[in-house]
């Protein structure tokens, strides 16, 4: 074949070689970018690693879980190489309930405001707000609040 060619036997050796050696030069410069990584950074840095590589061998050879090789395989078949993931925080209370809630749990029959004028809390730069005393424990609130409140 490599006659056929015009090529030298000794050629295709060391192209070969070539590209293995390059091949794991890559693999160990992702290796040693992954722990100063951004999230971001490391999903596409891992979407370079080959299909070839099975997930267990991928996930041991750079010191990161299977999980979140796997998730990085789901991604790069989605959106393909260095994909930008989406990082949502999917929040199961909605913001209706939780206003619910804080109003329940600071009302003046469950806890009682502290007197001192040192008894204030930093709700964000310039808000504060008297800190309370609840006046029974949680789990009893708890249990308070979903008998008060059944369809959330």
């Amino acid at each position: 074949m490599c006659r056929a060619l015009g090529l030298d036997e000794a050629d295709v050796e060391t192209t070969q070689a070539r590209k293995a050696k390059d091949h794991d030069l890559l693999m160990e410069q992702i290796k040693a970018k992954l722990p100063s990584a951004t999230k971001t950074e490391q999903y596409q840095l891992l979407s370079l690693v080959p299909a070839s590589m099975s997930v267990r061998e991928a996930a041991q050879h750079f010191g990161v879980g299977r999980w979140l090789f796997e998730r990085v395989r789901k991604c790069t078949e989605e959106k393909g190489i260095l994909p930008v993931p989406e990082f949502t925080r999917a929040s199961s209370v909605s913001e209706s309930t939780k206003r619910l809630i804080h109003e329940y749990y600071c009302s003046d029959e469950y806890s009682k405001i502290m007197p001192g004028s040192r008894d204030c809390v930093s709700i964000r730069k310039g808000i504060y707000e008297q800190k309370r005393l609840l006046l029974c424990n949680l789990p009893e609130l708890y249990q308070s609040f979903k008998r008060a409140h059944e369809g959330v």
